[in-house]
């Protein structure tokens, strides 16, 4: 950690009665600065903290900021249930853009094995918190992707700054006429789709493990949204972890074909899990939910396509079976949903 980074760390902490930030020699990677470590009460108790400085575009790490600054606040409405699944703020600078959080340690549910037990627990997660009340004060701009424009044409500066993998992706996408209108269809439905709180970042990544249970991290896209965007990205998420575990050769034995079916197989029946426990613990209107979480499912697997094509100079391998299975879903209609496993109405 640089000099004036722990300084900022270290300014914000004393104010409210820690000092000395130590932090860990590796911190985390992600797309943010991100530093573990821990400080010093008055009275000498360590105490192990995660800060977070928030990287990017001055309105987009603003609004980030906020969103961050509103979940800590709705988490902490009525009951504790929810704040008890995820880390509690400690502190925020907004000049900084810094969010210090209390430390929770434990693996990814991506880091562990996958199961149907795993799934429901995330179910339910997902389901407390859709279940909530939206509160005053929740965003409820659009998420900005899928944003059609971008298959009609790149900005210059997307373009100028993008990968050979990233180009060939986009290639692909801006001839798939089929495609694209069946985005701009499933955008169009959410349009019309009822609004909860909603994480808005789902992977399994972001769902972690310690000794007190399942939590959830990362709310600086918490909004209020379509509970379709936050059901479908743990759907697609699961589907990416099993494919990506056939495509290693992680996943069983036989030619890469067989394996992805046999993978693609175990997914769905870990997405109907997840469904059937979050079904059973919502309170939401059901409504062509099925169908719209189907849809995104594919549309988080072409997402996660486009990130990973930003370090590759080609579109790998692992992107195009991605891809494939993304516009597969896309392109199912009314049937997306049974497709990955969403096949259980309310």
């Amino acid at each position: 950690m640089s000099a004036d980074r722990a300084a900022d760390i270290r300014s914000l902490l004393a104010g409210m009665g820690y000092a000395d930030f130590v932090a860990d020699p590796a911190p985390p990677r992600g797309r943010n600065l991100i530093w573990t470590g821990y400080s010093t009460s008055a009275g000498g108790a360590p105490r192990r903290l995660f800060a977070k400085r928030l990287t990017g575009a001055v309105a987009d790490t603003a609004e980030r900021f906020s969103r961050a600054l509103h979940f800590a606040e709705f988490a902490g409405f009525g009951d504790n249930s929810l704040a008890a699944r995820t880390p509690a703020l400690v502190a925020s600078e907004e000049g900084a853009r810094l969010l210090i959080y209390d430390y929770r340690s434990g693996p990814s549910a991506f880091e562990l094995p996958v199961d149907d037990e795993l799934c429901r627990e995330c179910g339910q997660l997902i389901a407390l918190l859709h279940s909530r009340d939206l509160t005053a004060g929740i965003s409820a701009a659009p998420l900005a992707r899928p944003a059609l424009d971008e298959f009609r044409a790149l900005p210059l500066r997307s373009y100028l700054g993008a990968s050979g993998g990233e180009l060939a992706m986009w290639r692909l996408l801006q001839q798939d006429t089929a495609l694209i209108s069946a985005i701009a269809a499933l955008l169009a439905l959410e349009d019309d789709a009822p609004r909860v709180p909603a994480h808005c970042d789902l992977r399994l990544d972001q769902f972690r493990r310690d000794e007190e249970g399942l939590y959830l991290t990362d709310w600086e896209e918490f909004r209020a949204a379509d509970p379709a965007r936050d059901v479908g990205s743990l759907a697609g998420d699961i589907v990416y972890q099993a494919l990506c575990g056939a495509l290693s050769g992680k996943a069983g034995a036989g030619d890469l074909g067989q394996r992805l079916d046999s993978a693609f197989g175990r997914a769905r029946g870990h997405v109907s899990a997840m469904w059937e426990s979050y079904l059973a613990s919502v309170d939401v209107d059901p409504t062509g939910l099925a169908e719209r979480a189907g849809r995104f499912a594919g549309w988080h697997l072409i997402d996660r396509t486009l990130a990973l094509t930003q370090i590759s100079g080609r579109l790998p391998a692992k992107g195009k079976v991605m891809l494939g299975v993304g516009q597969m879903l896309l392109l199912s209609g009314s049937e997306a949903g049974a497709r990955v496993g969403l096949d259980r109405s309310a």
